[in-house]
């Protein structure tokens, strides 16, 4: 193989990991969906609520819109964090909004190498560090909520 030829067969390459990890992203945002959509009922107070469901709003429209490009809402975020923080908050619910966060955090992520890939190409330079964010939020993701799940199941 000649050494423009195995650049091609290496930029081919890259971009189709780049789409599948886009599509395996996109997917889990739906597997969680019901997830995510079923936070606001777990949280306290009336402004918190009202920003977290602006956040479910958010993680809707990055999962319907492949051209999805907005940050998240940061009172949905800081609303969530403040939540996950209070001890009197039942285990399970505990559970499932970090659950939604985690979800949540794939969405950013995937927001942000949409970015850099519409803003770069996906062969530049900055898309392969947004590519290697989205793979490990993944990851994270998936040990946490299988850890979490876990637990969900274990409780009383």
């Amino acid at each position: 193989m000649s050494t423009e030829q195995l650049t091609t067969y290496s930029k081919q390459h890259q971009h189709a990991t780049q789409k599948d990890i886009a599509e395996e992203a996109t997917g889990l945002l739906g597997r969680w969906l019901p997830v995510v959509e079923a936070m606001p009922q777990l949280i306290g107070g009336k402004q918190r609520e009202a920003a977290v469901r602006e956040l479910v709003a958010w993680y809707q429209r990055v999962f319907q819109a492949q051209d999805c490009c907005a940050n998240p809402p940061i009172q949905g975020l800081d609303a969530l964090v403040d939540e996950l923080v209070h001890v009197s908050i039942p285990p399970n619910d505990h559970a499932k909004l970090a659950s939604g966060r985690w979800a949540i955090r794939i969405a950013e992520e995937l927001v942000l190498w949409r970015r850099c890939l519409r803003d770069n190409g996906p062969e530049s330079v900055p898309t392969e560090p947004a590519t290697d964010r989205l793979e490990l939020a993944i990851a994270d993701a998936r040990r946490h909520i299988t850890g979490l799940d876990s637990s969900m199941k274990s409780a009383p």
